[in-house]
């Protein structure tokens, strides 16, 4: 419904919000999971610790909110170029708000292992956004504010199921002491955010302002769906893997189980890796109008990108365990440099290929410099070469089925497709249960010599 310049300005625009909105939260919700499960001793000051939270936020979030719907004009012509996006901008400022105020409740039921809750909770929201869209953007031809407006009717419904329940549960307590303690945690994971901005999501921004807002329409699809892989696999784990880190890290055996989980996470993750490259060029001109199916050779590198994202989160835990968030902070600075240089090297003479290469560049550099620095901080023995082993695995099979696949039916294509799959699939099975067949072969020849 979208012409390809609005898709292209609500997809900068989009990334603006999700920049804003992280900044302004401060990194309070990672402080208040690791205060609510790891330093608050009884039920009382956990729930001192959730009414602080909310209202933190909300000294924080209703000024800034004001200042954005009151420079609407301004930041609409420094954003996008045009005056016309006013409106749409004063809706964002808004999406800021509700945005941030849907995190204390999603927040305390991930710590409170309230999963039933939270599934139903999210998936109301999907809903209402959902339905939400097509009525104000399909229907009533609303366009980008339609967008934006469908989006934080999803967060009101969020907010309406926790936000009372929540003052209701913990009252009104602001206590200085947990404000002070959340805040100094937090501020450094801002930083983190606004790199991890520039690493996830300016190569939109900057594909309009260097391009055309149409190219980044294109890209922006494109990364949509490609970020399935951080929908279905990376996000469900982070959600538990931040409750779960500290618990176990009181364990004897911890090391063992961190090792165990980088194991299973990471084969899960790449072989989700590979069966989005080899179905997603399918699925995308499924999708999408032919307009945009130039764009569907960049799924593959931006799964990529995604994989090592993933990757990335467990092997930087050592920097929460220890309390080096500001570590975080400079492998994200580091990263985003690298990725805003190549993107302004690579988008002239490449276009979206380029911020593709660019993003996957950027997220390697992230996962290796935060393995090396943790191992320094909080050593485990990560199989790293047992990684390597699989990911040129799959590398190499998508590269034959590729070879393969060329002028087949798309009956042939999706057969191959799927033989690849399984393939690797028993690969990396095998690969799962190799180092556990060595131990005890090992065994073995040294206890019958």
């Amino acid at each position: 419904m979208l012409s390809r310049t609005d898709y292209g300005a609500l997809a900068v625009l989009t990334t603006v919000v999700a920049l804003v909105t992280g900044a302004t939260e401060l990194g309070l919700s990672a402080a208040f999971t690791r205060m609510y499960a790891y330093d608050c001793k009884t039920q009382r000051e956990q729930l001192d610790a959730l009414s602080t939270l909310v209202l933190l936020l909300l000294l924080i979030l209703v000024p800034i909110t004001a200042i954005g719907v009151i420079a609407a004009p301004w930041l609409s012509v420094l954003l996008l170029g045009s005056a016309s996006y006013s409106g749409a901008i004063q809706v964002a400022a808004g999406l800021v708000l509700t945005q941030n105020l849907t995190n204390p409740g999603l927040v305390w039921l991930r710590v409170e292992s309230r999963a039933a809750l939270y599934t139903t909770i999210s998936i109301a929201n999907l809903l209402v956004t959902a339905v939400g869209t097509i009525i104000l953007v399909g229907m009533l031809h609303m366009g980008i504010v339609g967008s934006l407006v469908a989006n934080g009717l999803g967060d009101v419904i969020i907010i309406v199921c926790t936000l009372p329940i929540i003052f209701w549960r913990a009252g009104f307590h602001l206590r200085f002491t947990m404000a002070g303690s959340m805040v100094a945690f937090g501020v450094p994971h801002v930083m983190n955010l606004i790199s991890g901005w520039v690493l996830q999501v300016s190569d939109r921004y900057l594909l309009g302002h260097l391009a055309s807002l149409s190219l980044a329409a294109g890209y922006s699809v494109a990364y949509s769906l490609a970020g399935v892989l951080s929908a279905a696999v990376i996000g469900p784990f982070s959600l538990a893997w931040w409750v779960l880190m500290y618990p176990i890290a009181k364990r004897e055996d911890a090391q063992q189980v961190f090792k165990l989980i980088f194991r299973g996470f990471s084969f899960v993750l790449l072989f989700a890796t590979l069966g989005l490259s080899l179905f997603g060029s399918s699925v995308f001109d499924l999708l999408f109008p032919a307009s945009y199916h130039a764009q569907s050779s960049i799924i593959p590198i931006i799964a990529l990108s995604i994989m090592f994202n993933g990757i990335f989160t467990v092997v930087n835990l050592g920097t929460s365990l220890q309390r080096k968030t500001w570590l975080t902070s400079l492998y994200f600075i580091f990263s985003a440099l690298i990725n805003v240089g190549l993107n302004i090297v690579l988008i002239p003479a490449y276009g979206t290929m380029g911020a593709a290469l660019a993003t996957l560049v950027a997220y390697i550099a992230l996962a290796l410099i935060a393995y090396l620095f943790n191992q320094w901080i909080y050593p485990v023995p990560f199989e790293v070469g047992l990684f390597l082993v699989a990911l040129g695995i799959g590398i190499l099979l998508y590269l034959e089925d590729n070879g393969l696949a060329q002028e087949q039916t798309i009956e042939m294509v999706w057969g191959i497709h799927i033989g690849a799959l399984l393939l690797y699939g028993l690969c990396l099975s095998f690969l799962g249960w190799f180092p556990l067949i060595a131990r005890r072969t090992h065994f073995f020849l040294n206890r019958h010599t």
